[in-house]
């Protein structure tokens, strides 16, 4: 039980309904590493690949709505919808 938990299972319930509205792209999870092309950098700095949409943003035990603005940290959990084509694109950003 707990607010972990409903977290989890909330997340889970987003991941359907994104799943099912966006028809050949694919939701994906990346933890931002240090030293990554993505750590300390502002959302609308980093070369997203085209066919990608970062939907949410977990640092710790707290669930964010990523901006422009929005300076990436290590560690952070990007949950991403995008195509499968660009996948790799997407992990090589966030990894060091």
């Amino acid at each position: 039980g707990g607010p972990r938990r409903r977290a989890v299972k909330a997340e889970h319930a987003q991941q359907v309904r994104l799943g099912a509205s966006t028809a050949g792209a694919q939701v994906i999870e990346v933890t931002v590493q240090p030293g990554s092309a993505c750590d300390r950098q502002k959302m609308s700095s980093i070369p997203w690949p085209r066919d990608c949409l970062v939907a949410s943003l977990r640092r710790g035990g707290r669930m964010l709505i990523p901006h422009g603005r929005t300076i990436l940290m290590p560690g952070d959990v990007l949950l991403v919808v995008t195509e499968p084509a660009v996948q790799a694109e997407i992990e090589e950003l966030c990894k060091g």
